[in-house]
């Protein structure tokens, strides 16, 4: 605490009104330095954790807090941080000290500091296949490319094509022999034993081996008197991938292929309980999940073809305080 000297003038002759006659007397008054808290939220969780810092219950009883220092114990915090309440990112696992320092309008000071944990962030799978709706006996190309550990390397890709075969590493084919539709799963494992999983499905179609006119010719076709479905083609699920809710996201089905004649109709089923029809469509989620979107055509010959691929969903990003 801090002491300052107060001059107080007493008035000892009431009587004299142009010549009061004045005593001095120096009385110390005491200043209370200001009182730091810190307002930490999370003060846990996986990397990368967004943690907002809030002096905002500090307080000076006396007089008025006039600066806020934070120290981030974090040697990639490099720019000084000074207001009252800001975000910081800590993007490797571990403990790290936080300490607010706050100075008020006498230049008294008080500091404190608090501990915020920072766990290893497990990794994110995410698989895709090089066609939606491949033909039987089609060599279909699986990719976890796109997968990613924020805090360390993805070590163990495995994969599970839902007819019983299987595969591991980061890129692998796979060839269906019967007709149908398949759930693929794959399962990535980190540096740190943490594993994370996706599936989609992928509808595969009998093969046209036989057939007199290729698929999606002008004049359509048939394969040993059968006739062939369309293709139906779900194009717009790469921009799912990092996807918000609240977000519109756009579905294009233009790269279907007839047939018969032309496809004369696009039905769409977008996993959560709603549908819409055409050849391009949007939709807005309104949950944060992994929805498997379903686009059924149909030709001038009445054949039907369906796609089947998935579209994950993020919580809405958060503004910045």
């Amino acid at each position: 605490m801090t002491k300052r000297l107060v001059m107080i003038g007493l008035l000892l002759s009431p009587i004299f009104l142009s010549g009061c006659v004045l005593d001095t007397i120096l009385s110390d008054v005491v200043n209370h330095p200001p009182i730091a808290v810190i307002d930490a939220s999370p003060m846990t969780g996986p990397a990368p954790l967004i943690v907002s810092l809030d002096a905002g219950f500090s307080h000076d009883e006396d007089g008025s807090i006039i600066e806020y220092h934070w120290q981030i114990g974090d040697p990639a915090a490099v720019e000084p941080l000074t207001r009252s309440a800001c975000e910081y990112t800590f993007a490797q696992p571990g403990t790290y000290l936080v300490k607010l320092t706050v100075v008020d309008d006498d230049g008294a000071s008080d500091s404190q500091q608090v501990a915020i944990v920072v766990t290893n962030a497990p990794p994110v799978a995410q698989a895709k296949a090089s066609h939606e709706s491949p033909y039987t006996g089609v060599a279909v190309t699986f990719s976890a490319e796109d997968s990613y550990d924020y805090d360390g390397t993805i070590v163990d890709y495995r994969w599970d094509f839902g007819d019983g075969g299987s595969a591991v590493g980061e890129t692998v084919t796979h060839t269906y022999a019967d007709g149908g539709y398949y759930v693929v799963t794959l399962v990535v494992t980190d540096d740190e034993g943490l594993k994370d999983s996706v599936k989609f499905g992928i509808n595969v179609l009998p093969g046209h081996s036989n057939c007199t006119t290729p698929p999606g010719g002008s004049d359509g076709g048939s394969c040993d008197g059968a006739s062939v479905a369309p293709l139906a083609v779900i194009t717009g699920l790469p921009s799912c991938s990092g996807g918000e809710v609240g977000v519109p996201v756009t579905f294009d089905g233009t790269a279907s292929r007839p047939a018969v004649g032309k496809i004369v109709t696009y039905q769409w089923d977008f996993g959560d309980g709603t549908t819409a029809t055409g050849p391009v469509v949007t939709h807005t989620y309104t949950k944060s999940w992994t929805y498997m979107v379903k686009l059924t055509v149909v030709d001038e010959g009445g054949g039907v073809g369906t796609a089947i691929g998935s579209c994950p969903i993020g919580p809405g990003s958060c503004s910045q305080q």
